[in-house]
């Protein structure tokens, strides 16, 4: 009877678990991405925080990312870059997922100023960057949009961008995008072995 009991307890607490993973929004916050060039280099600094929130409110958990753990992760080795460069068709399917993802962006908020070597290059950029921002922020935008880029008219390389952001998406459209990449995962490692038997077979004749 008590063993019963404790697998009752075991589904509820499961179920009562995936109700709340299934109701919680994750939340992408870019807090602070800092480009600049001062004394003739660039530099890059940011703060990410990921948080997870019940019903869009109650916060459950957040994690902080910044430069100092970036390079930490790089050092130790627990990150290799080239090998998530070759890896192109995992690549490509994470980049298709996050194309048809169901997010919204609560907040998008750019600031700063330019300059480049040629000042008709610089307009040319700041008309470009002006028109494409728009084409892809409004259709997930549901919160604020500012856009306060300027260029310089001067003939200078230069860069100070500041950038604010704040992406959610629901933790069930991230559970869908996991599930149809590992489908995709698994797709591929079958057919490299149905071609490996075919190959294989060939061998025998």
């Amino acid at each position: 009877m008590i063993l019963v009991f404790i697998i009752l307890g075991i589904v509820i607490l499961s179920c009562f678990a995936f109700f709340i993973f299934a109701l919680s929004t994750l939340k992408i916050e870019v807090d602070k991405l800092h480009i600049s060039n001062k004394e003739e280099k660039l530099k890059v600094d940011f703060v990410l925080n990921i948080a997870v929130y019940f019903l869009n409110k109650l916060k459950l958990l957040k994690i902080t990312i910044d430069n100092e753990k970036i390079n930490n992760l790089l050092n130790s080795g627990k990150i290799d870059i080239q090998k998530l460069k070759d890896n192109k068709p995992v690549n490509k399917d994470i980049l298709k997922a996050l194309k048809n993802a169901k997010f919204t962006i609560e907040l998008f908020n750019i600031k700063g100023y330019f300059a480049t070597f040629n000042t008709v290059l610089s307009s040319g950029i700041y008309a470009f960057v002006c028109a494409i921002i728009p084409i892809f922020v409004a259709p997930k935008l549901n919160g604020k949009f500012d856009n306060k880029i300027e260029f310089l008219n001067v003939s200078e390389n230069l860069i100070n961008i500041n950038l604010r952001c704040i992406i959610c998406v629901k933790m069930v459209n991230i559970i869908n995008i996991l599930s149809d990449l590992k489908k995709k995962g698994g797709k591929q490692d079958n057919g490299g072995k149905s071609s490996n038997r075919r190959a294989y077979a060939h061998s025998y004749e």
